[in-house]
């Protein structure tokens, strides 16, 4: 039972974590509303295209950051099983933010930092792969 509950704490917690868009809070830091300009999801590619390459990183380390934290919970609570449980909530919550309306990125830079902590040497050989 206890098992359950940590699973619980960790599925929510790494939801709203990911719920978190560092993209429309560094837009709105810059001027920008990123929900309604490019492609109009707050994602880090969205970020790069709309603010320019500083700003593009900002938002991209930040997600990056968040779903790390995600998955180092997960761990710390669970093991390997904890780390994708909130690797994948955390996703879930930046693509379909709970406080801004559903809408939020495409997961990219989450899903990133997912692979890379999770599964290291696969991770590099997909970044490899795609470069």
């Amino acid at each position: 039972m206890i098992d359950i509950l940590k699973y619980l704490l960790v599925a929510v917690a790494a939801y709203l974590l990911g719920s978190f868009s560092t993209g429309i809070l560094v837009a709105n830091k810059l001027g920008h509303d990123i929900r309604s300009e490019g492609s109009k999801n707050t994602g880090a590619s969205n970020a790069l295209r709309v603010l320019g390459l500083k700003g593009g990183a900002i938002v991209f380390l930040g997600d990056f950051i968040k779903a790390t934290i995600a998955v180092f919970i997960g761990h710390l609570l669970l093991g390997m099983n904890g780390a994708i449980v909130g690797g994948l909530c955390v996703v879930l919550g930046h693509n379909w933010p709970i406080f801004f309306g559903f809408k939020g990125g495409k997961g990219i830079a989450c899903s990133a930092a997912i692979v890379l902590l999770t599964f290291w040497w696969q991770g590099l050989i997909a970044i490899a792969i795609c470069l």
